[in-house]
């Protein structure tokens, strides 16, 4: 079976090259699956392009489904928010996840997540936690503390809701910002070694 694909592109400044649909059709021209990209952007410096919806669509006949991803942005172009909508034509298989972050603006260090909370739902803060992560950078004792060098030196997951337990996995650094040693939950330790070269 003979199989065409289409691509279209986004034609604004600050989006140019990037694909905004992509089709997939049989050999009589009928769309068999397409992918649209959503920008959010501008015409004045500095240009954003910002991916804000992913909407995915498979047919067979007549039947279609269609599955959603809608996001939202910080000042700084980092996810803040993502809903996975599922099956647009179902209700309740959504699910919502938050990212946040504490950015050491002096240093312009603001791509470092320093929470994630993910809910079913979409966007709806008062359901049940379905998964939970934090992340500590530079040996900070919270993660709120903005990062120095944004090395992450204590991760914590959520393995249980009822009762609450977590998984913490602490990570070592040499003078270089090499990562030299890792402790899992379980305790183990899995150790790195480097060789110093000097050449002349």
């Amino acid at each position: 079976m003979t199989h065409l694909y289409t691509d279209h592109y986004h034609q604004s400044p600050a989006c140019l090259g990037r694909v905004s649909m992509v089709e997939s059709l049989d050999g009589a021209g009928t769309t068999l699956r397409s992918e649209e990209q959503s920008m959010l952007t501008d015409t004045q410096v500095p240009f954003i392009c910002h991916n804000t919806t992913s909407q995915s669509t498979e047919r067979q006949g007549t039947a279609a489904k269609t599955v959603k991803t809608t996001r939202s942005f910080n000042l700084y172009g980092e996810v803040t928010r993502e809903v996975d909508h599922g099956n647009v034509d179902v209700i309740g298989d959504e699910v919502t996840a938050w990212t946040g972050y504490f950015p050491n603006t002096g240093a312009y260090l603001v791509s470092c997540p320093a929470t994630k909370t993910t809910k079913s739902g979409a966007g709806v803060t008062s359901n049940a936690i379905i998964a939970a992560s934090q992340v500590r950078y530079d040996g900070a004792a919270a993660p709120s503390t903005p990062p120095t060098a944004c090395a992450p030196t204590y991760e914590r997951v959520q393995v249980a809701a009822s009762p609450i337990a977590y998984a913490n996995t602490l990570h070592a650094y040499d003078a270089y910002g090499n990562r030299v040693a890792t402790t899992d939950a379980v305790g183990n330790i899995t150790v790195t070694d480097y060789v110093t070269v000097t050449l002349h």
